[in-house]
């Protein structure tokens, strides 16, 4: 499993600030990626591509991710990852997510899981439909046949969601669930010390501030991500730019690692320069 996806399911299916930092953190871990202090804005950095954006050692996911964080440049800062992202970009992550879902068997389709999605949910409609035409023969007024019909659907749906085809998924996630308490609670699933990780199974701030004095080694390539002030400002802009206000394709709303000071600068990667 990439750190894409596993950020990607932790946070139930959507790319947020926290999963976009974990990609650029695990890009420059792995030396695809550097990182340096802002040459023009004090307190932020600035992220250059070590590779072309088609480099065969991206996944299709981190290739999507790069081609919209840093379009038609090899360098981008946290103002212009602000500007680049929106939900309508962003989509194009969840096909090539889907594509690394079905690879590991997640949401697999049995023949009889599809069996059960299209009949149970329709079946349960159509029971409904019934029911409130024959309402005009019994004494239940049509409206409460109407609920029924819905509720006998939601049902289908419910079963069909919760069924064997998305049972991987479900073991997925619950690993993903223990990963964080253990890295939280010092257990053998901890992934402490491997930033991209940390931020993919979701560890609390307060966690990760303890991480950059304990794995200073570890932490020192990403000083951006140990910075407090700097992990605020970032999910504060871009949760900003990921869930716009209605009406505009852009920006809007609050973060979600802390809100912080608003400023400039870019965000993830582990082994850049200083």
């Amino acid at each position: 499993m990439t750190v894409a996806l596993a950020a990607h399911t932790t946070n139930w299916g959507r790319f947020n600030a926290k999963a976009i930092m974990a990609v650029l953190v695990d890009l420059e871990q792995r030396g695809l990626l550097t990182s340096e202090p802002h040459p023009r804005h004090p307190d932020d950095w600035r992220f250059t591509l070590a590779v072309g954006k088609g480099d065969r050692r991206l996944t299709r996911v981190e290739k999507s991710l790069v081609g919209v964080l840093f379009a038609k440049r090899t360098t981008t800062d946290l103002a212009a990852i602000t500007k680049a992202v929106n939900p309508r970009r962003m989509m194009k992550l969840d096909w090539h997510i889907a594509k690394e879902q079905t690879g590991l068997g997640m949401n697999k389709v049995t023949g009889r899981s599809a069996l059960i999605t299209l009949l149970l949910p329709t079946l349960s409609l159509a029971l409904g439909i019934t029911c409130a035409a024959l309402a005009d023969r019994i004494f239940f007024e049509g409206a409460y046949w109407v609920a029924i019909c819905c509720a006998l659907y939601l049902a289908g749906s419910v079963f069909v969601v919760g069924g064997p085809s998305g049972a991987r998924s479900r073991r997925i996630r619950a690993l993903l669930v223990q990963a964080r308490k253990d890295t939280v609670n010092g257990g053998p699933a901890s992934v402490a010390g491997h930033p991209a990780w940390e931020l993919a199974v979701g560890v609390p701030n307060a966690v990760v501030d303890r991480f950059a004095a304990e794995h200073r080694e570890a932490h020192r390539r990403v000083p951006y991500y140990y910075d407090r002030r700097y992990r605020d400002r970032w999910n504060t802009r871009v949760h900003r730019s990921l869930h716009p206000p209605r009406g505009r394709s852009g920006h809007g709303s609050s973060g979600s690692f802390g809100g912080g000071r608003t400023g400039g600068g870019g965000g993830g990667g582990g082994g850049g320069r200083r």
